[in-house]
């Protein structure tokens, strides 16, 4: 595999005394946008507008009993080229910042066959292949897994 640079766009050339950086999806596209905690200006944001041919799911985790945050989950995606990829929710803290808690999984052009969360106590909840293209919520409790309408915080 291969990697190109890319030109630094504005975002990255200004000079600022920085002390947090978070990723998450401010716009619910589906793609991580970056925060930077500035010390002496506001937060800047970095708009991330990727477009095309990425297939993507994003999931957000309630969990059971006194893990309500399903730190431990596992979120195992099988793409139909037979590709499985793993992720993990566990506390995305930071001293100035802390990340977004949803996962945004990623199969490139890829179609997806199937996606599982296995919680830290065991259960499994399957994510129907259909719900790709937008955010789940997983519930460890009820066994389910539903579409998030769009802007449902």
């Amino acid at each position: 595999m291969r990697f190109a640079p890319l030109p630094a766009g504005p975002f990255f050339k200004s000079e600022r005394s920085s002390r947090g950086l978070l990723t998450a999806d401010f716009d619910d596209d589906l793609d991580l946008d970056l925060l930077v905690v500035e010390m002496d200006d506001p937060p800047s944001l970095g708009r991330n507008d990727t477009s095309g041919g990425y297939g993507r799911i994003g999931v957000e985790f309630r969990g059971a009993g006194r893990n309500t945050g399903a730190l431990g989950a596992k979120l195992v995606v099988e793409d139909d080229r037979g590709v499985k990829r793993t992720y993990e929710r566990s506390f995305g803290g930071g001293f100035y910042s802390t990340s977004d808690p949803r996962i945004v999984a990623t199969f490139g052009g890829a179609g997806l066959v199937r996606a599982t969360v296995t919680f830290a106590g065991g259960r499994k909840v399957e994510i129907p292949p259909a719900f790709s293209g937008g955010y789940v919520i997983v519930d460890e409790t009820l066994g389910t897994a539903v579409p998030r309408r769009k802007n449902a915080k």
